[in-house]
Formats: structure tokens, C-alpha cells, sequence
């Protein structure tokens, strides 16, 4: 198991390595809520922009960067750069320097890129950064029409972008000839030939992902730009647009069929899951038989017929032992005269030797722990301390009948019978389970309104199939619920031990026998008390021949259960205790264009 969940570790951290690798780590932790684009174009084939980015800061910052990506041509320029910051109401003009002081920025300019660093100190919330400035070559002039083909926004963005706003405005109004296409994961566009003016907007556009826009107007609106070209262009990029206008709307429909078939099939599958976990409650005979909740049991004096480890898996309702079960199996062994446990080092340092008394069990098959634990050395005999240091080889020993002596204890609980062989609420969970997992696969391929309500209401009506099926049918069998109402009101008896006047229920306990479910049940301090305020020491004595010792001192009791259970510990070797449409590019300039915070 411990082999398995360090391979499962390591294979998780080199998962999480390998996308830390693959994604920039930021060194500011941001969102981008709102992101304005407004674009004035000139007549010379330049525009102006005005960017305005509000940024969500989740703690302390020390500024922004944003790059601007430029065609590569070695001609195309960036001029009159603004940089304004907006924060709690007011408006910061920030300068243009190397300083790298509060409030302002520095140009860092290649041929395919300028970069702005804005520096501005934040502890957290929201702040807008606007920034001015003007690009040339934003169009292209053609024999037969003026081309802008843009990444407004490009795919160096590495979180969402949340309610983007993109205005495009041509330099005059009533342009007859424009038309204009889009190209992102989701938007609106509106184009306005009256006012020359294409609007996009995007509720969210996903991290990385560029919003590109593609228009062709009359050339006569830009008849200073020296950006150009003698060929034919118009009808080429009609064309284009139309191809990837009619590959996206296949991919479209590629999509809604699988959309389609795949909320049929979860549907389907999830009426079958359901159906069968009907025709399991359904079909299925009651079983009404439940033990008494242990808060409400009766209390037991009758010491149980099995051992004080097995009564713990029993009352616990699980297959694991924990580190208490050693230590009252160690007690039982001695209440039984078979090992003798003599404390042998007193004081600050205390220690322990186990000796064995009954040579039988050296070969009892129901001992396998104790017996290899006794032959480590040569006269049977071992102490706490000795178990601490053993060699691998020995530790190696123990842990394999550690292991036998835990699955011998499994076996006996199975022998016991108490669960049924079948179990129909764990098969009602199972396809309830596949039902709703194949109903949420549906609602989320679904589009109608209200569908996380229907799932709300599905996985409600399932609830109460659960609780219907936990009602009707109980995992125990008839004997399974006399042996729990048993252990319960036992270990109730115990728990509330000091009720009672102990002299009076003398004759019915066999006092050096409940000490191991004490131990077992974790109750052993509890029972130590009630015992130590009802009988003296030299009774004790009388009472716990075999280890009164742990009972009249308080601090030998403590220290011999943790040196108990941090020495098997040891010998085992175990440390356990996520016209326009969306689609492909077009191929326009500016797509390394993006941003972050640090």
C-alpha cells in the first residue's frame, strides 16, 4: 500500500512539474475583469488605440507588463505612447522613464514587439491600466480594397479575459463597402455601415486564445497610406473568409451531433442505472434486522466469547486493527498465564520483557506474531527496548507475521458471519452513483434553462432511494445483531463503569479479563480510574495478578502502552499509527500580443 501511494505521489508531482514547465509562472496572482478596446483609424492606414485592462489582484503587486506585437517588417512603428493608471477613483498619469520608481513605465522595443513595464505598487483589488498610442500599417491598400487583418487581442494572455469590448471605428461614416469578419472562441459582432463601425463583444475570452477581426472597405478611405499593394484583393478574401466561414459551420455541426448523441447515450445510460437500482430495491426481500445504536445498548457484564483485538473490529465495524490491539492482546496473553509481561528498568527510562510461560504457543497457528516474536531470541524472552533495535532480516520476520497474525484476526471476524453475503445497499449506491454521473454528463451537454435544477432534482429523488434502501435492508444478519447489541453494551458498560458500585457486581466480572477490551476499545485510562477510587492497591493486586502493576501506577500504565505501541511499530519497519463566426484565423498580424503582472 505504502508503495502504491508513493508511486501515486511522484507520479502526481511529475505531472504537476511538467505543467508548471509548459505554463509561465506569474509572479502576481490576477484576473482580468473587464477589457476595453477602442481603435481609431486614420487616413494614412493608422490607428490609435486606447486600451483599458481592469485588473483583480488576490495580493500585493509590484506592476504590469503588456506587449504589443508589431508585423516583424522593420517598418511598422508604435508612436506617442500614454500610459494612465485608474485606482480607487482617480486617475495616475504615469511617466515615462528608466527608473523603475512607483507610477512609472519603460518602452523595451524589437522589431516584432514593444513592451510597456508599469510599475505600480498594489496590495490587492481592482486597478485599471489605459494605454495610448498609435500604430501604423494597421491597413493594407489593395487595387480593389483596404485590408485590416488583426489580432486585436493576441495569444499571450494567460488568464481569461472577461468582458471584452472591442470598437473599431473607420475614418469616416456611410461606408457602403464595408464588411468585416470575426474570428475567436465566442462573440458578438455588430457592423455598422452607417456609423463605420465594427463592435465585438466577448463575455469571456479563454486564456491564451486570440480575437482577431478581419474587415475590407473602399480604399478611398485611406488615401495616404503608403502600406500597399498594386494586386487584386477583395474577391481572394471573400473567398477565404467564406471557406472558413464554412469549415467552422461544419465544425459546428460536428460538434452539436456529438452534443447530441453524447447527452442521448448519458441519458439513456443514466434510465438504465436507475432502472436497475429500482429492480434492485424492488426485488430484493427486506431485511429489517439492525442492532441498537451504541450510545443506546444495554449495558453487557458478560465478557465476550472471542478476542478483546476481534471485539474491536467488531464494535468499530471495520477490517483494520489499530496499535491499541498489540497491547491487549499482550494482556490477554498474560490474563491467560501464557506470556508473562515483568516490568524491568523503573523509572524515567521504563522497560518491558515479554516471557513466554506456555511452550504451546510457539506452535499455535493463531499466534503467529507471538510466536515469531518469542523465537527472536534464544530464550524466548524479549524486551520493549529490544524490539526497537532489531536488525532488518528480524524486522522482515515480524512484519510478515504481523501481517498472518492481522489477516488470521480477518478471517475470524468473516467466521463470525454477522454481515450478510448480499448486499443490496452497496449495489444501490453503485448504480445510483453511475446514474448520477451519467445524468450530470447530460445536464452539462444540455442547453435548456433550469437543467442544474433537473439534476438538483435527480440527484434528490436518488437520495431518497438511498435512504429508502439504507431503511429496508441492513447489512447484518440476525446472529451479526445479537453479536454488535452484545460488544455495544459491553463496551457501554465499560464506558460507564463508574455508575456502578463494583463491589456489588464483583461475582459478575472477571476482572483481569475485561482490562484487554478496555485497552482495545481505547477505555483503558477511564476503567484504570473507576478501579483505583473503588479498590486499594493490595486488591488490585488480588484482582490483576498478572499486571496489576500498570493499574496501581498511572505512569506505568502510560508509558508501557506507548512503548507497546512505538516498539511493534519499530519491529515492523512500518510508520503507520474548465456575416460573423467563430473559428480559424485568418492570418492576421499581432498575435503575440499579450500580458501579465508581476
Amino acid at each position: 500500500m505504502h508503495k502504491k501511494l508513493t508511486l501515486l505521489v511522484a507520479v502526481l508531482l511529475s505531472c504537476i512539474g511538467f505543467l508548471a514547465r509548459s505554463k509561465p509562472v506569474a509572479a502576481a496572482s490576477f484576473n482580468i475583469t473587464r477589457y476595453q478596446v477602442n481603435v481609431k483609424v486614420h487616413p494614412d492606414g493608422s490607428a490609435t488605440l486606447q486600451q483599458a485592462i481592469r485588473y483583480q489582484f488576490d495580493g500585493s503587486a509590484h506592476g504590469v507588463y503588456y506587449n504589443q506585437a508589431l508585423r516583424g517588417n522593420g517598418t511598422q512603428t508604435l508612436s506617442a505612447p500614454q500610459v494612465q493608471i485608474k485606482q480607487n477613483g482617480q486617475i495616475h498619469n504615469v511617466v515615462a522613464n528608466n527608473s523603475k520608481a512607483n507610477n512609472s513605465y519603460q518602452l523595451d522595443r524589437t522589431q516584432e514587439r514593444v513592451r510597456f513595464t508599469v510599475y505600480h505598487r498594489t496590495s490587492g483589488g481592482p486597478l485599471t491600466v489605459i494605454y495610448r498610442y498609435r500604430l501604423s500599417q494597421i491597413v493594407k491598400n489593395y487595387a480593389d480594397t483596404a485590408e485590416i487583418n488583426w489580432k486585436v487581442i493576441g495569444s499571450r494572455w494567460d488568464v481569461p479575459l472577461n468582458q471584452v469590448k472591442i470598437q473599431l471605428q473607420l475614418p469616416q461614416e456611410q461606408v457602403p463597402s464595408l464588411r468585416a469578419w470575426a474570428h475567436s472562441s465566442e462573440h458578438q459582432l455588430h457592423v455598422s455601415r452607417k456609423q463605420g463601425l465594427v463592435t465585438l463583444t466577448s463575455r469571456e475570452n479563454p486564456e491564451n486564445q486570440p480575437i482577431e477581426l478581419h474587415l475590407i472597405f473602399d480604399p478611398k478611405l485611406t488615401p495616404q497610406n503608403h502600406y500597399r499593394s498594386s494586386a487584386k484583393r477583395r474577391s481572394a478574401i471573400i473567398r477565404q473568409e467564406a471557406r472558413l466561414a464554412q469549415a467552422a459551420a461544419e465544425a459546428a455541426r460536428r460538434r452539436e451531433r456529438g452534443r447530441i448523441i453524447g447527452l442521448g447515450v448519458s441519458l439513456v445510460l443514466a434510465g438504465i442505472f436507475s432502472l436497475m437500482a429500482l429492480l434492485v430495491y424492488g426485488r430484493t426481500p427486506a431485511n429489517r434486522h439492525f442492532p441498537v445504536a451504541r450510545s443506546e445498548a444495554p449495558h453487557v457484564f458478560d465478557i465476550p466469547t472471542y478476542s478483546a483485538p476481534l471485539a474491536q473490529l467488531l464494535y468499530f465495524d471495520r477490517n483494520q486493527l489499530d496499535n491499541r490491539a498489540f497491547s491487549a492482546h499482550l494482556l490477554e496473553l498474560a490474563a491467560q498465564k501464557r506470556i508473562a509481561i515483568i516490568e524491568t528498568n523503573p523509572g524515567k527510562h521504563p522497560d518491558y520483557r515479554i516471557e513466554l510461560l506456555d511452550q504451546s504457543l510457539l506452535t499455535d497457528p493463531e499466534e503467529p506474531l507471538m510466536a515469531c516474536l518469542l523465537q527472536l531470541k534464544p530464550n524466548h524472552q524479549i524486551s520493549f527496548r529490544q524490539l526497537r533495535h532489531l536488525n532488518s532480516v528480524d524486522q522482515g520476520k515480524v512484519a510478515s507475521a504481523n501481517q498472518a497474525w492481522h489477516k488470521r484476526q480477518r478471517e475470524q471476524l468473516q467466521a463470525l458471519n454477522y454481515r450478510t453475503k448480499h448486499q443490496p445497499r452497496r449495489q444501490i449506491l453503485v448504480w445510483l452513483s453511475l446514474a448520477i454521473v451519467c445524468f450530470l454528463i447530460a445536464v452539462i451537454l444540455m442547453h435548456q434553462p433550469g437543467r442544474w435544477l433537473w439534476l438538483l432534482a435527480f440527484v434528490i429523488a436518488s437520495g431518497f432511494l438511498t435512504y429508502l434502501a439504507f431503511k429496508k435492508f441492513s447489512p447484518y444478519t440476525v446472529h451479526g445483531v445479537n453479536l454488535l447489541n452484545q460488544v455495544r453494551g459491553f463496551r457501554r458498560m465499560l464506558h460507564d463503569m463508574g455508575r456502578f458500585n463494583l463491589r456489588q457486581v464483583q461475582e459478575r466480572i472477571l476482572w483481569e479479563d475485561i482490562m484487554p477490551y478496555a485497552v482495545s476499545f481505547n477505555l483503558a485510562p477511564k476503567v484504570t480510574k473507576v478501579l483505583k477510587t473503588n479498590f486499594s492497591d493490595a486488591e488490585l493486586n488480588d484482582l490483576y495478578p498478572s499486571y496489576a502493576f500498570l493499574l496501581i501506577h498511572s505512569t506505568n500504565q502510560a508509558a508501557f502502552f506507548s512503548l507497546a505501541s512505538s516498539s511493534f511499530t519499530a519491529a515492523t519497519g512500518s510508520n503507520s499509527s474548465g456575416g460573423s463566426f467563430s473559428g480559424g484565423g485568418s492570418g492576421g498580424f499581432g498575435g503575440g500580443s499579450g500580458g501579465g503582472a508581476f
